[in-house]
C-alpha cells in the first residue's frame, strides 16, 4: 500500500504496549499488504510475498513460520530509522550513547514498568524483557567478550518470538 505521507510510529508506545500502528503479531502478509506501507526491501525470498523478512529502513518484520508476522526487530540502535514510509519517534532510543543497561533500567523503574532481567552466559548477554509488550532488549558488551555488565549498551530489540 502506498501512503501520501509517512506513517508516525511512537517507540514509547511500542515498548510500553507493543503498539506499532495497527500491526500485531500473527497478522498475515496479505493483511499487511492491504493495510500497511509496502516494505522498502526484503530478504529470504525472491519476492516480498515469499520473503521471510520485510525491511522498513532498518526495522525488520520477520515471517519465520511462513505467512504470519512473528517478530519486529532491529539491531541498528545507533542509526535507527524507518525508511521513507515510517517516521520514528525514537523516545529513549534518540540518544544511543546513553543506552547502557543501567540507564534503561533506571528509566523503566521511573515509569514503573514491569521487567525481568535474564543473563545468558553463553553469549554473554543480558536480556531485559518487558512482559506487557513482549519486548526483549539485548545488551552485550565488547570489552572482554566473556561477561555481561551493567555498562553494556543496547545492541538490539525485538517484539515477539526470540
Amino acid at each position: 500500500m502506498q501512503l501520501n505521507s509517512p506513517l508516525a510510529i511512537d517507540l514509547f508506545a511500542f515498548f510500553q504496549s507493543g503498539k506499532f500502528d495497527y500491526v500485531q503479531l500473527g497478522q498475515t502478509k496479505a493483511w499487511l499488504h492491504d493495510n500497511f506501507p509496502d516494505p522498502d526491501d526484503f530478504g529470504g525470498g525472491k519476492t516480498h510475498a515469499k520473503a521471510k523478512i520485510w525491511r522498513y529502513g532498518n526495522l525488520e518484520f520477520h515471517f519465520e513460520d511462513g505467512d504470519t508476522l512473528t517478530r519486529i526487530y532491529s539491531d541498528y540502535i545507533a542509526d535507527l530509522e524507518g525508511g521513507p514510509n515510517i517516521v520514528l519517534n525514537k523516545w529513549l532510543l534518540a540518544e544511543p550513547e546513553r543506552l547502557h543497561l543501567h540507564h534503561i533500567i533506571a528509566a523503566f523503574l521511573a515509569l514503573k514498568w514491569d521487567f525481568a532481567i535474564q543473563q545468558i552466559d553463553a553469549l554473554p548477554a543480558i536480556l531485559l524483557r518487558l512482559p506487557q509488550s513482549r519486548m526483549t532488549l539485548w545488551f552485550y558488551g565488547d570489552d572482554d567478550g566473556k561477561t555481561a555488565h551493567m555498562d553494556d549498551k543496547l545492541q538490539a530489540f525485538s517484539m515477539g518470538k526470540d
